[in-house]
């Protein structure tokens, strides 16, 4: 079974679970059967752009006692979809929150955002929240969803947030240790207790 069609279920399985509502270029990433893990099709970001994703996704969903954004492989998935799936007008908004996030870092500190030390890298990551999104941490599945009938025009951190958290939770990787995988559906048990695995289903 491919990555790509692992990725269609586990968003079905997902969204029906937590009521997941995903901005139009992110379902028609993952609707597609592309190969999000694989390099972009359609050009490339700039390697201190994908640093910067990285730093950002590694931020969002470090590695603890499970694989973090980094291991799950979320920066080539962030640059597959903002490169051959968004819209010019997303793409610019995300590059431009980007371009924007580097000038603050070089602005007060005269370095990269990704030589900042963590405490810094977390204070400008949270002052791009909008006010009611709550702190960066602790970002869970339910963060996928978007406003109802979002559009392109979401800004730098949404599309961040929703591009990290939808990438982690359809890698194989956090599947198979965040969420409870069965690849090839197992006999019916009818009575099955929640607290036997303590974690949601998919497959």
């Amino acid at each position: 079974m491919s990555t790509a069609i692992n990725r269609r279920a586990l968003l079905k399985t997902l969204g029906l679970a937590a009521g997941v509502s995903l901005s139009p270029s992110c379902r028609r990433a993952i609707e597609s059967g592309a190969d999000l893990s694989a390099p972009p099709t359609g050009g490339s970001l700039s390697d201190p752009q994908l640093e910067i994703i990285a730093a950002l996704a590694d931020m969002i969903i470090p590695e603890t006692d499970t694989p973090g954004a980094i291991q799950a492989g979320v920066p080539a998935f962030v640059h597959s979809v903002v490169v051959d799936w968004y819209t010019p007008a997303e793409r610019q908004i995300f590059l431009d929150g980007l371009a924007g996030l580097e000038a603050d870092s070089l602005g007060r500190w005269s370095v990269s955002y990704v030589d900042l030390d963590r405490a810094q890298q977390a204070r400008l990551l949270a002052e791009l929240e909008p006010p009611s999104e709550g702190g960066p941490e602790g970002l869970s599945l339910a963060a996928l969803a978007m406003p109802p009938a979002a559009s392109g025009e979401l800004p730098f951190y949404l599309k961040l947030k929703e591009l990290t958290v939808l990438g982690y939770y359809t890698s194989e990787l956090a599947a198979g240790t965040e969420l409870e995988y069965q690849p090839i559906p197992g006999r019916y048990d009818g009575d099955a207790r929640l607290s036997a695995s303590g974690r949601q289903w998919v497959r």
